[in-house]
């Protein structure tokens, strides 16, 4: 037997019915992993008998509880993570939609591009209690022209019938009649508690078997962006139990899933807005949303009832060039500012609109330290901790954590 290598491994899953129930046949997906991927491990509890016994020795001990747990480093890709992120989530995505088409009637008149980043609708109608729109959502018009159809515009404030954008995305238009407006694809944290468990399947190709995990929940995220490498993400599991799944025509038991071709995003091609502002010093940064998450060993039974999650805890830190002190990064830091607003832009390397993309918005941070590397050679780089919690509720917004919104 020539051995199985390291490579030849595909990473499966598909929700389940029902918690450790499992799942099987198509419609499961493929985790595009990278190389050094470590994995989902089964650990047991160890039993020691405490005897003291007279020849010296030791009687044999008992594997109690089952835990799994572990995780899946990928690149972020457009469309690829929709499932695990909505699960992290605990909601569902909102698809993207034609929220309305100007028609010269009383509730959609036009709209009107104005000073490149202010959209305003002439009618009766409401961009927030109407269509939903909230800051940090993305949009798209259409049927304007050129330098309007079809960017990526971020929203920054919204009322009732005039939205501004981060940046300067638009050319100026006037009052066009046959304006369409669309609301990308979005999930949230926070709104609903939607909870989902998967059979996560690790099928060795070369030897045609498979670990087969059930009852796992996603319990973390951490996004890395660096300017010298791919926008990484990292998924952090826990479950219940974990069986082999033979050769023999009974692996794989996740058939025909569903493969993602999309390109890696790099933080170079990213757009950047920190409390509204475009920055352009960034030099990386990591986010984790966490919900911790634990199993419970119970008398009678090796597994647990459930993996148990907590609150979302959004932590991590970015680090920058440091340009000044007065209204800065340490000033923010100086007077516990909590509100400060992020905007995370990652597209694929498009020439010409409609640009895929994957946006991440976290309307609530609030720095925890700021340290510099005093006497290095080259620019001061300043590191930044953060924490995010949850937005309070406010008109124009969503009561989240983060909303990360994309086109596919």
């Amino acid at each position: 037997m020539s051995g199985q290598p390291g490579v030849n491994v595909s990473i499966r899953y598909k929700v389940e019915g029902t918690f450790g129930g499992g799942a099987s046949g198509g419609s499961g997906e493929v985790f595009r992993i990278q190389k050094g991927t470590g994995g989902l491990t089964l650990a047991r509890t160890l039993i020691e008998d405490p005897e003291v016994r007279k020849d010296g020795q030791r009687s044999m001990a008992r594997l109690g509880a089952k835990s799994v747990s572990g995780s899946y480093p990928g690149t972020l890709s457009v469309g690829t993570f929709n499932t695990w992120i909505a699960a992290l989530f605990r909601n569902t995505f909102a698809a993207t939609a034609v929220k309305f088409t100007c028609d010269g009637g009383a509730a959609h008149t036009s709209l009107a591009t104005t000073v490149t980043n202010t959209l305003t609708l002439v009618g009766t109608d409401s961009f927030i209690t109407t269509h939903g729109v909230r800051v940090g959502d993305v949009i798209r018009v259409g049927a304007m022209g050129a330098g309007v159809d079809n960017v990526n515009a971020v929203v920054a404030t919204v009322a009732a019938n005039v939205i501004t954008v981060l940046g300067t995305p638009w050319a100026n238009v006037g009052a066009d009649a046959n304006a369409t407006f669309t609301l990308m694809k979005k999930v949230t944290n926070g709104a609903t508690l939607t909870r989902s468990s998967y059979h996560v399947e690790e099928y060795f190709e070369d030897i045609d078997e498979g670990e087969e995990f059930v009852g796992c929940r996603v319990l973390s995220m951490k996004l890395t962006f660096q300017p010298t490498a791919v926008v990484k993400v990292e998924f952090g599991l826990m479950g219940q139990d974990m069986t082999i799944g033979a050769a023999g025509g009974a692996t794989p038991v996740l058939t025909s899933p569903t493969e993602y071709t999309s390109i890696g995003l790099v933080a170079v091609d990213a757009s950047i807005f920190l409390a509204g502002a475009s920055i352009a010093t960034i030099t990386g940064g990591e986010l984790t949303f966490d919900l911790g998450g634990q199993g419970v060993e119970v008398i009678g039974s090796a597994l647990t009832p459930d993996i148990y999650e907590g609150p979302m805890k959004l932590t991590g830190h970015i680090t920058a060039v440091r340009t000044l002190l007065t209204g800065s990064h340490l000033a923010r830091f100086l007077a516990e500012t909590d509100n400060v607003e992020l905007s995370l832009l990652f597209v694929e390397p498009d020439a010409a609109v409609p640009i895929d993309f994957v946006h991440v918005f976290v309307p609530r941070l609030k720095y925890l330290g700021d340290s510099s590397n005093l006497g290095d050679d080259g620019a001061l780089i300043e590191t930044i901790p953060v924490y995010g919690a949850a937005k309070a509720t406010t008109t124009g917004y969503d009561a989240a954590t983060a909303t990360i919104s994309t086109s596919v």
